[in-house]
């Protein structure tokens, strides 16, 4: 017996239908008008609160990403051809889906809905591919960069950032309008600290090691030289300790290098003195300005990483590393994007003081 399949659109509205409604279906959510003024979107087909269909579609561009969220494999039909664009939630900003991804026409993803309401099973007549073997390619290269490790980092660092900006503003004008931003930016931090945390685990050990290679000097030198004198074994200690020292202080230059050359939205800098109703606009402006930056770097996050296949931020994901880090980055840009929506209706309060 076939589980009833229903169909939710970018606003989380559900629909039961059957094989022969789905056509009609399908053709209304794909034409209608998107908030952003485009039709860009992304349509999930399945038993409810499990889907295991994801559309991905644009009917201007005449492009879809055909998912098969249960073994997270896509379709293709097509050489690959521009990027689409489409609002995966209506709460959250718009999603970029590579064109090595959107490989099938608007009527092959129509009739693949279909197919799938009619028989509830994974539509033949296409090829499925894993996305986990471009995706690793690709996160290889920027993991050897250490793009994304750098790009995390400033993000969960402008997040934090916010919070400071948001909370000063919000202490001297009505703080329930805040809309729960700072509670938003917290989980953002929270996830991204994870994604920072899996990033860097493989890299510390050797880090490490670089560290304390110079400490292990001196015991080393003292068996060679059998009998070392104390003035030499002090002086032996002092040395590789201020070795340690510079090769830490090395570490860090480099690092803070490393954010530093990441592409992000600036700081805003404020223009008035503490006290005045201006100097708290500068806050709520600082806030926007840092949520719009880390939205900016998650999104950039997004195109090198694989596409989660899970659509329930409380369940991450079973598997490899990558689709574990990708799905936090999601969650992360999930409340970022909250977070940004509520942060525009604060400053229009603001603005109006």
């Amino acid at each position: 017996m076939i589980q009833p399949i229903y169909g939710c659109d970018a606003h989380d509205q559900t629909y039961l239908f059957s094989g022969e409604e789905a056509d009609e279906w399908f053709d209304e959510q794909v034409a209608a008008i998107q908030a952003d003024g485009g039709v860009g979107r992304t349509l999930r087909i399945g038993p409810l609160d499990a889907p295991e269909m994801r559309v991905d579609i644009d009917i201007v561009a005449g492009r879809a990403a055909l998912w098969w969220l249960p073994d997270g494999t896509y379709a293709v039909k097509l050489p690959p051809g521009r990027p689409i664009v489409v609002v995966r939630h209506a709460d959250s900003g718009l999603v970029t889906i590579p064109p090595g991804l959107a490989r099938v026409s608007v009527p092959t993803a129509r009739a693949a809905v279909v197919a799938y309401a009619d028989t509830g099973r994974k539509p033949s007549g296409l090829t499925w591919t894993p996305s986990e073997p471009a995706g690793q390619t690709r996160t290889a290269r920027a993991l050897r960069q250490g793009d994304l490790l750098a790009r995390a980092e400033v993000a969960r660092r402008r997040a934090v950032a916010a919070i400071a900006s948001i909370d000063a503003g919000l202490d001297a004008v009505d703080g329930s309008r805040g809309g729960g931003i700072c509670s938003h930016l917290c989980t953002v931090s929270e996830h991204l600290g994870i994604v920072i945390q899996t990033l860097s685990r493989r890299g510390r050990v050797g880090t490490d090691l670089v560290r304390i290679a110079p400490l292990l000097v001196p015991p080393l030198l003292g068996n060679w030289a059998k009998r070392p004198t104390f003035p030499g074994s002090v002086a032996m200690v002092l040395a590789a300790t201020a070795v340690s020292y510079g090769v830490d202080r090395y570490l860090s230059y480099r690092y803070d290098a490393r954010l530093a050359a990441v592409p992000a939205v600036e700081p805003y800098t404020g223009q008035y003195p503490q006290g005045c109703i201006g100097w708290v606009k500068d806050q709520i402006r600082a806030g926007a300005r840092h949520i719009a930056a880390a939205l900016d770097l998650t999104s950039q996050l997004h195109t090198v990483l694989p596409v989660p296949t899970s659509d329930t931020p409380q369940s991450p994901p079973c598997g490899t590393r990558l689709r574990l880090i990708a799905h936090h980055v999601d969650v992360a840009h999930r409340h970022l994007s909250t977070a940004g929506v509520n942060v525009r209706q604060l400053s229009l309060y603001a603005e109006s003081l």
